[in-house]
């Protein structure tokens, strides 16, 4: 029996080593795993202690019921061990399994954390783009007020040496701005100081490499220096950066004229028209190519086109009264000179043309005098033209080929009154 006595002295210590850590906590914070160990290590151990009991107190007990005894304690302490064992096992599952949980959650947390820090950057960036979108604003607009208010000075002052200092004045501030540079283009426009339309120009052109229009307006200022050349040289680049900018194409057709390049002139105007067949100015000045090539029913009805798409054009009406007057039709040139005058009383060269009419016409008419007959027509008719030339020499008084005609004009009078 005291074999038996040791072996419930071990297993009270082993249990008690066991329980060490759960007795302490209060029962309703164990875990329903613990409390499961727990029971199945008590019960082994009363249930042994009940045996062992039972068979100390007994006044006999024989082998077989001592060896029965010793098997129960056995198996039921095998048993508890056993339920023990699967018990800790699921608790370790579901511990594991708790685990995995929160380690997902955890990973979770940390995207949301990643997240959230990632939108705070975000917010950041945007944050600080909009103080930059503000200052960027701030700044343009005192540009722009300067700008304004130093350009209506120069306006405002009347005093063309001290306006072109205030248009240096927004170069230096602003040297990377066009507005300074465009200014000082239509100064320098206004003075025919085409070196300097040019150089301001060219700062346009560095600023914005990709604007067409810089690149036409050098190579008008270019064309009125005389350099045909470099002028279509700047057009076709024009062309090159818009294949649609019809203007550049007007212009170069006006270059390539110059240069007695007929057809090359006509090819752009054409292109103007192809775009645009409404404008006006290209039919007109493919009139002129056609009128220099020697195509006068062509030139004709360009003009006629031109008339048809404004009538309001006075040049279009001078240059088709030239075409009639070469033609022999003197009565409709002076009509069409009429109507350029009527449309623009100040158009110099079509009281020039009137007027040149108007003494072939009293050419022709001295030159059918007989006897005497119609010399006051003729007298009339001279008058007219020495009226149409006094009135183109108040816009050009120095003109002395004009002059000379007019004096020619009054002799001839002189001659048919005698």
């Amino acid at each position: 029996m005291w074999l038996l006595s040791i072996f419930l002295l071990l297993m009270g210590t082993i249990i008690g080593l066991l329980l060490n850590d759960r007795i302490n906590k209060p029962l309703g914070k164990m875990s329903v795993y613990e409390t499961s160990k727990i029971i199945c290590l008590i019960t082994p151990t009363i249930i042994s202690m009940i045996i062992l009991v039972s068979l100390f107190f007994a006044d006999k007990v024989s082998i077989e019921a001592g060896g029965l005894g010793i098997f129960g304690i056995l198996a039921t302490v095998w048993l508890g061990l056993n339920i023990y064992n699967f018990i800790e096992k699921r608790e370790l599952e579901n511990l594991n399994k708790e685990f995995i949980d929160i380690k997902n959650k955890t990973i979770d947390n940390i995207k949301i954390q990643e997240n959230l820090i990632e939108e705070l950057k975000i917010q950041k960036e945007e944050h600080k783009h909009e103080i930059d979108k503000l200052h960027s604003q701030l700044l343009e607009s005192e540009k722009n007020n300067y700008i304004q208010s130093t350009t209506a000075l120069a306006l405002a002052i009347n005093d063309e040496e001290q306006e072109i200092t205030y248009y240096n004045d927004i170069v230096n501030k602003y040297p990377d701005d066009v507005i300074g540079y465009f200014l000082r283009v239509k100064y320098y426009k206004d003075k025919n100081d085409y070196d300097k339309v040019i150089d301001n120009l060219n700062e346009l052109i560095r600023i914005n490499p990709n604007d067409y229009t810089s690149y036409n307006s050098r190579g008008n200022a270019k064309k009125a220096k005389g350099d045909i050349e470099g002028a279509i040289s700047d057009y076709d680049e024009a062309i090159k950066l818009d294949s649609e900018y019809t203007y550049a194409y007007f212009c170069r057709g006006n270059a390539k004229q110059g240069k007695k390049d007929i057809e090359g002139a006509i090819s752009d105007y054409n292109r103007v028209i192809e775009v645009d067949s409404k404008d006006a100015y290209a039919y007109c000045f493919r009139g002129n190519a056609k009128e220099a090539k020697g195509d006068i029913e062509g030139a004709i009805s360009d003009y006629d086109k031109t008339i048809e798409v404004n009538s309001n054009y006075a040049y279009a009406y001078c240059c088709r009264g030239n075409v009639k007057k070469e033609k022999g039709d003197i009565e409709g040139a002076i009509s069409d000179y009429d109507e350029a005058i009527k449309l623009d009383s100040e158009y110099a060269y079509a009281y020039f043309c009137r007027g040149i009419a108007k003494k072939e016409q009293g050419d022709i008419a001295e030159n059918s005098i007989d006897n005497n007959l119609n010399k006051e027509e003729v007298v009339e008719l001279y008058d007219k033209a020495i009226a149409s030339f006094e009135k183109y020499l108040e816009f050009d008084k120095e003109d002395k080929d004009v002059i000379e005609l007019i004096d020619e004009i009054k002799m001839k009078i002189e001659e048919i009154k005698k």
